[in-house]
């Protein structure tokens, strides 16, 4: 493979070989594949088993409706941003809104929406995940700030 590239680099420089450049790299690309299904033949134990390229497949599956689920919550919290910000702020209590981060704000309108329009999900579990994102994205100080804001919403803006 590394000789094939050197001989395709070197023969660039040629002018007399653009005339069959497009030609020669197709070759070479049919010789790469003709390549690649002898070593399948060849050594069939480095290559991975169907079952392990289906575990794959389903995996990109899996990731494109994750993405999908992650685009249309992002979507909807983007809609009722002036809502979520309007219950986070009447929250804070002995703290200006322009006072909290741009990522515990983040955190804070994901657990709020959570809390205020997805009444299936428990407000603990829902308190306790935007916990668990602060203490990964954040300040050390935020995971208490979080919770207290968090707990404040699910009180006043949730019925139990």
């Amino acid at each position: 493979m590394q000789m094939r590239r050197r001989l395709l680099d070197t023969l660039k420089d040629f002018p007399a070989y653009n005339a069959i450049w497009p030609s020669l790299i197709s070759s070479c690309s049919k010789l790469q594949e003709i390549n690649d299904r002898i070593n399948c033949l060849i050594h069939p134990d480095d290559r991975p088993s169907l079952a392990e390229i289906k575990k794959v497949v389903e995996a990109g599956r899996d990731a494109e409706e994750l993405y999908r689920e992650a685009k249309t919550l992002g979507e909807d919290i983007l809609r009722r941003r002036d809502g979520l910000d309007a219950a986070i702020d009447s929250t804070l209590e002995n703290y200006s809104p322009e006072r909290v981060s741009a990522i515990d704000r983040a955190i804070l309108r994901l657990g709020a929406y959570e809390l205020l329009h997805r009444k299936d999900l428990p407000a603990p579990i829902v308190i306790s995940e935007a916990i668990r994102l602060s203490e990964r994205f954040s300040s050390a100080e935020s995971p208490r700030f979080i919770n207290g804001v968090l707990a404040g919403i699910s009180k006043t803006g949730r019925p139990a």
